[in-house]
């Protein structure tokens, strides 16, 4: 029996990390984020008589992990197919990533296998070592007797207040358990700049009131109930089990405890979903362009690169000629139906929003951000074609670099593109209206973000011990070139007919770390907007998942949010994480008939702005329920620890 359940660790460690991996888009079985760790923890805790718990825990729970990481990121394989990315290079962070990911996995597995399992007792080893095999034999002898004499009678015994004790050692247990893994969640978000991508929390936005508790204990607080519901479950088996042995049956406490807390989250989610219906908002009607250009063309040669800003104009006249349409179709219906004279509503957008880095020629600064310097065919894009097309805003990405002064002019932007220097950014920046009426450089109406939160190996290069030797196996050589980091958390301005309207800016995977967006809230009306560019990883899961993990940036700080991608997933997302407009119950997607997201097309809708934004939990004291956990996990382990020494002195 031991060599049985020796072998078989292997596969329910495999079995979970399937199931986990399961849960999350691109394969979309979102229910089995509740059951997915129960495999591993009985895994874990059978195990009991291991000479070696830690290691075997350890494996057993990096083994589920590097399984559920090489499953849920084998799109970083796709980068393979790009121009200058070897495809060697593009595997081993593809595996490398899984498994550093896995350790976190495998540091959990440790605990769950060591203090943290419920199956294994030092009291109980010290009692069956004192005692004889005679002594064994006769109270399996009279456990028998007593399981037949109920059966007989028809009677079980159930004492209410009995199983009490044994339900508080469950819930004990499983506090610990889901403390742990918040913990060490956020701990992988964090460290080395952090990488938060697909947390539990992800796959419950299918069921949407769970979510929103998000603005009290932010994505990875949320994280705290399936694991808690795994434990509960896991032990409760193992209690039944040994019940019905044993023909004695007890209350089951633990069952009402994580149900009714599960039950208040719903609870909660639905009133916060019915509230946000309610809000007073401002209408900001925005279009999203999204071109859906390979990466392989984003960046050619200068020819190409036009070609690409003609693109863009293409689809905003196209979408601002689609719009009059749909003005005249509704005010010819409404002289139809109500009669009357003609009136022709303009329904046109406040703001333009393209992705990251549409702007490839490169802008150049002098001294501080906000002295911008646009080269001519920047210069003429913006204020010839795309301004003047309304009274609208331009949103746009570029990178921003630390330009010099020469004789003919400012320089420094596409003749270094491919060796930065200085303090070089990948930029969001907001043109305003007035921009188009501006004689000349610097740019007076122009502002500019420079993002805080950069991509380690994509935006820059960390250095560490053996890096060099590293790098020259993955990529044949040292890479050459690292943005800089910003540094300012001011919001961004845009003028809605009038009205502020504050912009948390987002670019790229920022979108993904809610510590970062925090930082950005004000007492005004705001609203997050996220430019990015997923055409590095083809047409693969990756940017299913970077919208599921962006959109509870719209939760935890309940702001709505935008986000133009180049290709992948642009929309409009409202402060409950939706992507179904509150009025027009129209899904503000980009995609095609079929579903398809990768395609060239535009959104015009409406992203609906509080006036009187609320602060949340989350918004003022960010990751207060990681702390409480890290709290939870040490007083929960010296507890457990300081039981299990008293139980041993008193049995000697």
């Amino acid at each position: 029996m031991k060599r049985i359940i020796k072998y078989l660790g292997l596969p329910a460690a495999l079995l979970s990390g399937v199931m986990l991996a399961m849960c999350f888009p691109g394969y979309d079985v979102p229910g089995l984020v509740w059951v997915w760790a129960m495999p591993l923890m009985a895994a874990l805790w059978l195990g009991t008589d291991s000479k070696r718990p830690r290691r075997r825990g350890f494996a057993l729970g990096w083994f589920s992990g590097f399984v559920f990481w090489s499953i849920n990121l084998i799109w970083l394989k796709s980068m393979g197919d790009l121009d200058g990315v070897p495809m060697g290079a593009a595997v081993f962070s593809w595996l490398g990533m899984a498994a550093y990911l896995a350790v976190y996995f495998g540091i959990w597995g440790t605990i769950l296998a060591t203090i943290g399992n419920p199956w294994r007792s030092r009291n109980s080893k010290t009692k069956e070592s004192k005692k004889s095999g005679i002594e064994k034999r006769i109270e399996e002898k009279l456990a028998s007797s007593r399981a037949s004499q109920q059966k007989i009678s028809g009677k079980k015994k159930f004492d209410l207040m009995r199983g009490f004790g044994k339900s508080m050692r469950v819930m004990r247990f499983a506090l610990l358990h889901a403390s742990v893994w918040v913990v060490l969640e956020w701990l992988r978000g964090w460290l080395f700049t952090g990488f938060g991508w697909n947390g539990l929390a992800v796959p419950l936005h299918a069921h949407g009131p769970v979510s929103q508790a998000a603005d009290l204990v932010g994505v990875a607080g949320i994280s705290f109930l399936p694991i808690l519901v795994a434990s509960m479950f896991t032990q409760l088996a193992k209690r039944l089990y040994d019940e019905v042995r044993a023909g004695r049956f007890s209350a089951h406490w633990e069952i009402p405890i994580t149900i009714g807390l599960v039950t208040l989250t719903f609870l909660y989610g639905v009133m916060r979903i019915a509230h946000f219906k309610s809000v007073k908002t401002l209408e900001v009607r925005v279009l999203l362009l999204q071109e859906n250009i390979p990466q392989s063309l984003k960046w050619g040669d200068e020819a190409q690169q036009i070609e690409n800003y003609l693109g863009y104009e293409e689809s905003l006249v196209a979408a601002l000629k689609k719009l009059k349409q749909e003005n005249l179709k509704r005010a010819l219906e409404r002289v139809k139906s109500e009669g009357g004279s003609f009136e022709l509503e303009e329904t046109t957008p406040d703001v333009v929003i393209m992705p990251e880095s549409s702007f490839t020629m490169g802008i150049n600064y002098l001294g501080t951000i906000d002295r911008i310097y646009l080269d001519a065919l920047d210069d003429d894009f913006l204020k010839n074609h795309i301004l003047p097309k309304g009274n609208l805003s331009l949103i746009f990405g570029s990178n921003l670099y630390d330009g010099e002064v020469y004789e003919n002019g400012i320089g420094g932007g596409r003749q270094v593109r491919r060796k930065l220097h200085g303090r070089d950014y990948n930029a969001l920046l907001v043109a305003s209206p007035e921009a188009k009426k501006e004689s000349g450089n610097p740019y007076k109406h122009i502002e500019a973000y420079a993002k805080v939160h950069l991509v380690p190996f994509g935006e820059y290069y960390p250095e560490f011990p053996g890096s060099k030797f590293i790098y020259s196996l993955a990529f044949g050589d040292t890479p050459q070139g690292s943005f800089s980091t910003g540094n300012s958390y001011e919001p961004l301005d845009l003028n809605v007919r009038g009205q502020h309207v504050s912009i948390i800016p987002a670019v790229c995977f920022e979108d993904t770390v809610g510590r970062v967006t925090r930082k950005f809230v004000r007492n005004e009306p705001q609203m997050i907007v996220n430019i990015t560019n997923d055409g590095w990883f083809g047409k693969s899961i990756a940017a299913r998942q970077h919208m599921s993990n962006a959109l509870f940036r719209a939760i935890e700080l309940r702001r709505p949010m935008v986000r133009a991608a180049n290709t992948g997933m642009s929309g409009i997302i409202d402060m409950t994480g939706s992507f179904s407009d509150s009025v027009s119950k129209k899904r503000q997607i980009i995609e095609d008939e079929n579903g398809n997201i990768f395609t060239r097309d535009s959104l015009f809708g409406y992203a609906r702005v509080p006036l009187e934004p609320e602060w949340t939990l989350y918004a003022m004291f960010g990751d207060w329920f990681v702390i409480l956990c890290a709290m939870l996990s040490i007083t929960l382990m010296v507890l457990i620890r300081l039981k299990n020494k008293k139980d041993i002195e008193d049995e000697v």
